[in-house]
């Protein structure tokens, strides 16, 4: 997968921090974990679970009807993720009508540019379930990465990830 640059990173977690301010307010009277519903409320969106023929999708995203679908066979962590990858081609590609999310995306020979998008895709759910500032304050306090991973109702690798890429975990 590409490596973004840091004024690609800096964007994209501004877009996901004005986008919880705008259905939450400020920050930090933030309630976590972040109610996606209401984020998907705020943009207009619709959420459908059910079964995808191909168990390999996890979500995926129709513009034109405005509707997020996620795969009902995953856990909420699971789920959760999906809806903001989604949520973040919703707000930051807006030239995508559909997306399909796949569990693994390393196993599919994208474009290096669809590549690029799935990148932002991804940075963008990590900063919306986990934004920066709390993660921050948080691991100040907490410094366990299971008890953050439940705080913010993210997988145990997600909240690894936004850890090491925040430099708060080797």
């Amino acid at each position: 997968m590409p490596i973004l640059a840091p004024e690609e990173i800096k964007a994209i977690d501004s877009n996901a921090t004005e986008l919880l301010e705008s259905v939450f307010g400020d920050i930090d009277n933030l309630k976590l974990p972040v109610n996606l519903n209401s984020v998907l409320d705020s943009c207009g969106l619709n959420l459908k679970e059910g079964g995808f023929k191909d168990e390999n999708i996890a979500a995926a995203l129709d513009r034109d009807s405005k509707t997020i679908f996620v795969s009902s066979s995953d856990g909420i962590k699971k789920k959760s993720f999906s809806i903001a990858h989604e949520l973040g081609h919703y707000k930051m590609h807006q030239d995508v009508k559909t997306d399909v999310f796949f569990r693994n995306q390393a196993t599919h020979l994208l474009d290096p540019e669809e590549n690029h998008r799935e990148t932002e895709a991804n940075w963008f759910a990590a900063s919306l379930l986990m934004p920066e500032k709390l993660v921050r304050e948080l691991w100040d306090v907490l410094k366990d990465v299971d008890k953050m991973s439940n705080i913010f109702a993210v997988s145990h690798a997600a909240m690894r990830f936004r850890l090491k890429h925040l430099n708060l975990l080797k």
